[in-house]
């Protein structure tokens, strides 16, 4: 019984969104990381060579962040609607055993 509403529980979560997502994230992240890994300053580097890596290297953390932030929104969002059900499943078991000991002591 408790197995099938742990089972139900997970089911409402939106896993296929969550999997869809998560590698974009992976790949994002190690894109910058490889970009900023291989980034290696040169002699001939200018100073506007150097402040436009890092222009670009801020733009691609901030959609890295965004991504993130938009993911997150799905699992807390999620998480709400589980701990709303959390609560009616809560309320419902409560609500039979009191019914149970009522009939047990009527």
């Amino acid at each position: 019984m408790a197995a099938s509403f742990i089972i139900g529980i997970l089911a409402k979560i939106p896993w296929k969104e969550i999997l869809k997502y998560g590698p974009v994230i992976i790949d994002t992240a190690s894109n910058l990381l490889s970009k900023n890994r291989s980034a290696k300053i040169g002699p001939a580097d200018t100073v506007e060579i150097r402040i436009a890596r890092l222009e670009q290297n801020e733009k691609d953390q901030a959609e890295l962040i965004k991504s993130m932030a938009e993911r997150q929104e799905i699992l807390v969002h999620s998480i709400q609607v589980l701990n709303a059900r959390l609560n009616i499943s809560l309320l419902i078991a409560v609500l039979l055993v009191i019914g149970f000991i009522y009939i047990l002591f009527r």
